[in-house]
């Protein structure tokens, strides 16, 4: 059963999607698709899904919102947000004659 379906049968919602592509009828693939109503342990928000499938998920505060991140070869992890970015700048000043 793919993924997406699996999702569907443990109580995700679609929001958008879901139908099964006209044109690549052959196999498993679907429309571009938003799955809502995604508890943190069913399989489509733990396990990667090949597709154009995404999931939305809520949070009660910032601090479960926002998971410590990967580091090394992992992803973006620590080194993608402001503070990863700012070991990589200088600051300098540009002046143009009047």
């Amino acid at each position: 059963m793919p993924t997406y379906r699996k999702g569907l049968k443990d109580g995700a919602e679609v929001v958008t999607g879901g139908v099964p592509d006209k044109i690549l009828s052959s196999g498993n693939y679907v429309e571009p698709t938003v799955l809502r109503n995604v508890a943190r342990d069913m399989s489509i928000a733990r396990e990667e899904i090949f597709g154009p499938v995404i999931t939305v998920h809520t949070f009660e505060d910032i601090d479960e919102a926002a998971p410590f991140g990967g580091f090394k070869e992992s992803g973006i992890g620590r080194e993608g947000g402001p503070e990863g970015l700012a070991a990589f700048l200088e600051t300098k000043a540009v002046l143009f004659p009047s």
